[in-house]
């Protein structure tokens, strides 16, 4: 008898595996009758996906005492418990199991194993005037010690899995690139509305576009001008509905004191694609290049 969601590996006749015939397929609180004990078994997954804990009662001067037969909460070497391909929820399990064994009832505490309830210890006090299996204290320092041992295999095997993606080079923001129906046009306004400076590229041979850089501190962008190129879709023009298309919708560039600059802006006669909006962390606003591109302008507040 094994739990249902152990029995492929135990019939399994791959190699290392047992190959048995599982007569019974056990699940969550059936019960078995041995002897005239009645055993109930618990599902305490995680060791493997079927590993059992067994309970049951039994008689010892007049009273009725709890029994837990702990099937394995251990990790044992090698166990995957981050992006294990074969067992996804192993981690959870565990989890699962350690909740449930500190609920459960206990006077005598025995396992699968004589190690976790110290049978060499006990063995030799039997026949003394207290009974030593008789140990709720051992059974849930042991319950305790299995769960910090578990998290500390999880927590380093977490933090290994995150440094196995961690990238090993350093980047910095480059420049941003915008396709326009006239350079010329577009330096003037970039100049004019926000104090960039531009500088067109020496044409090369055989090419087709003009291609400008405009600067200002350490914020550049690359300009294109290409013949026969497609205008910018209306609906890319207003923030609100260009992000129902895919893509990169716009760059944003941080202001000190927003108001200020947008009645600077406004003067000068920029095409407000966005009206401020003001909130406790940040105000922003969307304006319009020449060519319809949109520029947010954004204010962080101090805390």
């Amino acid at each position: 008898m094994v739990m249902d969601a152990d029995v492929a590996q135990v019939e399994s006749t791959a190699p290392g595996r047992p190959g048995a015939k599982v007569d019974r397929a056990l699940h969550d609180r059936d019960t078995v009758e041995l002897g005239g004990a009645s055993l109930t078994a618990r599902l305490t997954p995680g060791h493997t996906p079927g590993c059992t804990t067994w309970t049951m009662q039994v008689a010892e001067a007049g009273r009725m005492l709890n029994v837990v037969i702990i099937g394995s909460p251990n990790v044992n070497a090698g166990y995957v418990l981050v992006n294990n391909k074969n067992y996804p929820q192993i981690a959870g399990d565990y989890v699962k199991t350690f909740a449930l064994l500190k609920t459960l009832p206990v006077d005598l505490f025995l396992g699968a194993h004589g190690a976790y309830f110290n049978i060499k210890d006990k063995l030799p006090k039997m026949g003394g005037a207290t009974n030593p299996f008789i140990d709720p204290a051992g059974y849930k320092a042991y319950v305790e010690e299995r769960e910090r041992a578990f998290e500390r295999e999880l927590t380093k095997q977490t933090a290994d899995a995150r440094t196995g993606d961690a990238v090993s080079f350093d980047i910095a923001w480059d420049h941003v690139a915008l396709s326009v129906p006239n350079i010329a046009e577009t330096i003037a306004w970039y100049e004019k509305m926000l104090g960039f400076r531009g500088t067109v590229r020496s044409g090369q041979p055989g090419a087709r576009q003009q291609v400008a850089d405009l600067r200002r501190g350490n914020i550049t962008i690359e300009v294109f001008q290409l013949p026969d190129a497609a205008p910018l879709p209306e609906s890319r023009k207003n923030p609100t509905e260009d992000f129902r298309t895919h893509g990169v919708k716009h760059f944003g560039l941080e202001v000190k004191n927003l108001p200020a600059v947008l009645a600077e802006l406004k003067a000068k006669g920029v095409k407000m694609a966005f009206e401020m909006r003001d909130t406790p962390t940040t105000a922003f606003a969307f304006i319009s290049d020449n060519a319809g591109n949109a520029i947010e302008l954004i204010e962080h507040k101090a805390p």
